[in-house]
C-alpha cells in the first residue's frame, strides 16, 4: 500500500464558513488551514507499526568530530512502515507536540493511507521543538544537551 504522513500545526484562525462560502470549502492564502508542515510519501509499506509513550535511539554521528552518538529519548510516538524489499522507514515525534492524530484508510486497496499528526496550535516550529533529522520531531526539552553543545 501507498502511505503518506504528514505533520503539520494547524491555524488556529483557520475559518472552515469562510471558506466554504468564498473557495468551495478549500483553504486560501488568506484563510491558511495550516502555519507550518512538511509530509512524507512512500510506496509498497507491507506493514506498519505504531508506539505510543515509547523509548526512541537516536543515532548519529556529531558533524564537528564525526563521532558516533546514540541518546535515548523518552516519551516518543514512534512510527515503522515496512516496505516490501525489506526497508524501514521510521518516524519519531515526542508525545507532547501531539495535539491531535488521525488515520485515514482507504476504502479500496491501491489507495494511499494517510496519517495525519496535527501539533498544538501553539507551537511555533523555530522555538518549541527541532528536527534534528528527517521525520524525528522533538521537544526543546527532550533535546539532549550532549548534542546541543555540537
Amino acid at each position: 500500500m501507498n502511505v503518506t504522513i504528514k505533520f503539520a500545526i494547524p491555524n488556529p484562525a483557520y475559518d472552515q464558513s469562510f471558506a466554504d462560502a468564498h473557495h468551495d470549502g478549500k483553504e486560501s492564502p488568506d484563510n491558511a488551514r495550516y502555519t507550518w508542515g512538511i509530509g512524507y510519501e512512500m510506496e509498497e509499506v507491507l506493514k506498519i507499526e505504531e508506539e505510543v509513550s515509547a523509548e526512541f535511539t537516536m543515532t548519529g554521528k556529531f558533524v564537528a568530530s564525526e563521532n558516533p552518538f546514540e541518546f535515548i529519548i523518552p516519551e516518543m510516538r514512534v512510527y515503522r512502515f515496512i516496505h516490501g524489499n525489506g526497508d524501514v522507514s521510521t518516524f519519531a515525534i515526542s508525545e507532547e507536540l501531539i495535539g491531535d492524530d488521525r488515520t485515514i484508510k482507504p476504502q479500496q486497496k491501491n489507495l494511499t493511507r494517510h496519517y495525519f499528526i496535527d501539533l498544538l496550535s501553539h507551537l511555533n516550529p523555530h522555538f518549541d521543538f527541532a528536527m534534528p533529522a528527517e521525520g524525528i520531531l522533538l521537544a526543546k526539552k527532550s533535546i539532549p544537551t550532549e548534542l546541543l553543545k555540537q
